[in-house]
């Protein structure tokens, strides 16, 4: 058969750039003041409002109108 040995799978070839991501969020933490249904909750209406960001900014960059 021709497929690669199992090991090529995971070997990341000379060259390769790594991206490394630190600003990625942090797993969804409760206080002592909050159920996890209330950090849930906050965790969407936070992502809902980035995504509405993102949006917007989409929309100005890419309206007919705009001009660079």
């Amino acid at each position: 058969m021709n497929a690669p040995d199992r090991y090529e799978r995971f070997v990341v070839p000379e060259g390769t750039k790594n991206l490394t991501c630190l600003c990625s969020p942090h797993q969804i933490q409760t206080t002592s003041q909050s159920s996890p249904t209330q950090a849930y909750n906050q965790v969407i209406d936070d992502l809902d409002k980035e995504l509405d960001y993102l949006k917007k900014g989409f929309e100005v960059c890419c309206s007919p109108l705009h001009v660079v």
